[in-house]
């Protein structure tokens, strides 16, 4: 997967996951997953649902995508990787962790205003 620049998405664009591996629906082949720009009420498909659980992940990776959880059971497992990140970076926002409007208003989860990471060499400096 590649690096994504926060900052630089559009919160009213669409998110495509191209699929490695195709998964069938009847007589249709998915390549891909196109994802709609979420909504308040998407939320209701992973109310109730574990955080972070697969079943919170394919509930509303169904609302965004219109593909059907039993088909998307059917991925394999680095296509599921890929299309779960677009869900967390949903569910963030939904969280107000990341904010696509105003990108400075969410913490990035990446940056820990200048404290170095645990496997700096700074943080072992005397």
């Amino acid at each position: 997967m590649k690096d994504i620049d926060l900052k630089k998405l559009d919160p009213f664009a669409q998110a495509v996951v191209e699929l490695r591996v195709p998964i069938k629906h009847g007589e249709v082949t998915i390549d891909r997953l196109t994802l709609r720009p979420p909504k308040a009420k998407d939320a209701l498909a992973i109310d109730g649902k574990a955080a972070y659980s697969m079943a919170a992940t394919l509930g509303l990776l169904e609302v965004l995508s219109g593909v059907p959880v039993g088909v998307l059971g059917e991925m394999c497992p680095e296509d599921a990787a890929e299309a779960s990140f677009w869900v967390l970076l949903t569910c963030q926002r939904f969280q107000g962790v990341i904010n696509l409007f105003d990108p400075e208003a969410g913490e990035d989860p990446t940056e820990a205003a200048g404290t170095p990471s645990p496997t700096s060499s700074a943080t072992f400096a005397e």
